[in-house]
């Protein structure tokens, strides 16, 4: 088809030349012309609502997440899947031979209206054995985090392909196996607690202890890969117990409340024995109807932070016992494990770098830790396994994020990536800065030179950054500089600052809120922190919740407020930072030139405020009376 250019506008170029040119310019004219009877009010709601409807969505499903949850489930799923193909392999002629328990004309008879695709139907039968051993092989190197890209793949690959030769051979584990497999290679489950990332740090580590340098292996990236594959995890589990409550609904003795009575009494079910309830008629009829209410509320409730425990804790007892009581043990367990989609990321994180730094200090008391003597590999793969209780990145230790599937009605969602590992006993007060660096600092971050206090300042706009940063330079302070929310994170999980300031106002209010509680919930481990979030000055700020170390104010402060303000959540005077500020600064980073022995740096005098000038942090927002 021969195309050609027309330069009457931009969006006419390379038209086929059977359309006629003037026919689409007056079709374009026309468009623009209703579009500027739309008043622009009308077109600025507009768009706003679509914002308002189409952000909480992306926040939703493709907000950067942990891959700690996702990690945990590779691992439990994982033996799981070896566990199952394993019961496969007691019998594979029986189950996927040509003249086996289910033939190939049988099967091809059951499936002639589906899509049920498997690799057995082009195996040939001498090489079964050899495809199951390698399929095996697959999925133990899945389970440990080997090569996840490409074994994730394969290990979903390899369970639809046996459940689809054997059909009538499936039930309820076959289908969780199938899901949990095909969520797991959507999400990036080997970033954390396997084999690859192992090999990611022992590498680093190992060049960076020949370059003589300290160890430091950038934690895991949050990722909307993983947050992707949970919301799928989640609303499917959902979705399942939907439709088994419809399902047991369209059954007389859910109703009547026997349901529980003849599963139980069923020999070829009946693992122990408990015909006792036979005499008590109202347990049976309230665990019966206690179980249908859970299936019906599940998807609603789970929802809830508050409720969220509750609901899982009740569906761990159902399954368990299903498995007690009527022996579907590999059933009951595979759908806990895809509860482990639900739990916050940032709490297993904690307890899993806990319990490895644990066993490092049992083998460092055991003198099994190798010294400054030691091979460097020796050291890599210390560092490599998380032993290293001060190194910067254990597997478990690594950036937390928020709660998978947490929606609160308030907006409050816990601050992804800023939360480190376990908060020191000790606070966070800057009295501490005559202790040496490398004992004051937190596990897992770099600590910045104590000669001041650290500052970090989130603003996008370049001359606004200029003038802060400048301004607390002069006055005794470290100051680093983020535009965006997502950068201040980064930076927060690196490096120890003792106060941070936000005086953005245009970033989303649910944002910032989640920011805020994070800073809180992470207690003294996280810095102190000031934020100027816009709106009429003594106005009460929304959704957001205050502490003394951490400060609200709708409204606008000048430099000498902030700094005041900023004084007074870390607990100083200006007296304490006087020497501080008369350090001329030489850089941005608030490195000062060496001083002359012979000269002595002049001291200007800080005009003292007066009382009516300060802020007045008792309304609980930091606004003055």
């Amino acid at each position: 088809m021969i195309r050609k250019v027309i330069p009457k506008s931009r969006s006419e170029h390379f038209r086929p030349t059977n359309c006629d040119p003037n026919v689409m310019h007056v079709a374009l004219r026309s468009v623009r012309s209703l579009k500027r009877l739309i008043p622009p009010a009308v077109r600025r709601n507009g768009r706003r609502a679509w914002e308002a409807l189409s952000h909480p969505w992306q926040r939703f499903w493709f907000e950067p997440a942990d891959p700690t949850p996702l990690a945990v489930m590779r691992i439990l799923f994982g033996g799981m899947l070896l566990y199952t193909h394993l019961v496969w392999g007691l019998n594979l002629e029986g189950f996927f031979g040509p003249e086996g328990w289910q033939g190939t004309t049988l099967v091809r008879a059951l499936q002639a209206d589906q899509f049920a695709w498997s690799f057995w139907w082009w195996t040939p039968q001498a090489l079964h054995l050899t495809v199951h051993l390698l399929c095996l092989l697959i999925l133990a190197l899945f389970m440990l985090g080997a090569f996840t890209p490409v074994t994730s793949v394969l290990a979903y690959l390899i369970t639809i392909s046996y459940s689809s030769r054997a059909p009538m051979a499936n039930y309820g584990l076959d289908q969780i196996n199938g899901l949990a497999a095909l969520y797991l290679a959507i999400g990036p489950s080997g970033q954390a607690l396997s084999i690859d990332r192992f090999r990611r740090r022992f590498r680093a580590a190992r060049e960076q202890l020949a370059d003589g340098l300290a160890i430091f292996v950038p934690p895991v990236q949050a990722s909307s890969r993983a947050n992707l594959a949970l919301r799928l995890m989640q609303v499917h589990l959902c979705v399942i117990y939907v439709f088994a409550c419809l399902s047991k609904l369209q059954g007389e003795s859910w109703w009547n409340g026997t349901a529980i009575w003849q599963a139980v009494a069923n020999l070829e079910y009946q693992s122990r024995d408990v015909t006792w309830l036979a005499w008590y008629p109202w347990l049976v009829n309230l665990l019966t109807h206690a179980t249908i209410a859970w299936e019906m509320t599940f998807w609603a409730l789970v929802w809830r932070p508050m409720l969220r425990p509750f609901v899982l804790l009740v569906g761990t007892a159902i399954h368990l016992g299903i498995g007690a009581f009527m022996g579907m043990w590999t059933f009951g367990l595979a759908v806990i494990f895809a509860y482990v989609a639900f739990l916050p990321g940032k709490q297993m994180s904690a307890i899993l770098c806990r319990a490895v730094q644990g066993i490092g200090r049992i083998l460092r008391s055991y003198n099994l830790a190798p010294g400054s003597a030691a091979s460097t590999r020796a050291r890599a793969a210390w560092f490599a396994l998380g032993l290293d209780t001060n190194s910067d990145a254990a597997p478990a230790a690594e950036p937390l994020l928020p709660v998978p599937g947490e929606v609160s009605t308030a907006g409050k969602t816990p601050l992804p990536a800023v939360a480190e590992v376990a908060a020191p006993t000790e606070s966070r007060s800057l009295a501490s800065q005559s202790v040496p660096a490398e004992a004051a600092a937190s596990p897992g971050r770099r600590k910045v030179l104590p000669a001041r206090p650290s500052l970090l300042l989130v603003e996008g706009r370049v001359k606004r950054q200029a003038d802060v940063q400048e301004y607390f330079l002069k006055h005794g302070f470290r100051c680093h500089v983020a535009s965006e929310l997502h950068q201040a994170r980064s930076m927060l999980s690196v490096i120890d600052f003792d106060a941070l300031v936000v005086t953005a106002s245009w970033f989303p209010e649910d944002e910032l809120v989640a920011f805020h509680d994070g800073l809180i919930g992470g207690g003294s481990s996280l810095p102190a922190s000031v934020f100027l979030v816009g709106g009429g000055h003594g106005q009460t700020p929304h959704h957001f919740e205050e502490t003394p170390r951490h400060r609200v104010l709708l409204g606008s402060l000048s430099l000498r407020e902030l700094r005041l303000l900023v004084l007074e959540v870390l607990g100083l005077t200006e007296e304490s930072l006087r020497p501080l500020a008369a350090r001329h600064a030489r850089s941005k980073n608030g490195h000062r030139p060496a001083i002359a022995p012979d000269s002595t740096p002049k001291v200007e005098p800080i005009p003292q405020p007066p009382a009516l000038d300060v802020p007045n942090l008792s309304s609980g927002n930091g606004s003055p009376p």
